[in-house]
């Protein structure tokens, strides 16, 4: 992922969170956290939800974000969620959406 930030925040961080799409109904735009370190062998430094990781706790304006996807995943729609943070104070989100099959 390539990450540009911009902010007049004092203690910015930004984390991530993977959600996958609950597929109980068809027509269903649910998506439901599931734990990041069940798909990616990256090392992932927690947070106070054991689901969503740290990216950066000093962003600079631009950077690249890389994950390294385990074999054998479970098939689905996914989105990656970036969410930025002022300390503890939840400022906004961004994500990508991501197929696995």
């Amino acid at each position: 992922f390539n990450i540009a930030y911009s902010s007049g925040v004092i203690s910015p961080n930004i984390k991530v969170g993977l959600y996958r799409r609950d597929y109980s109904n068809i027509y269903s735009n649910t998506y439901n956290l599931v734990d990041f370190e069940d798909y990616v062998v990256n090392e992932l430094t927690t947070t106070d939800n054991n689901d969503i990781y740290l990216v950066t706790d000093n962003p600079s304006s631009s950077f690249t974000y890389n994950l390294r996807l385990k074999d054998n995943l479970v098939t689905g729609t996914y989105r990656v969620v970036f969410s930025l943070y002022d300390g503890d104070i939840f400022i906004g989100d961004v994500y990508q959406y991501i197929v696995i099959n």
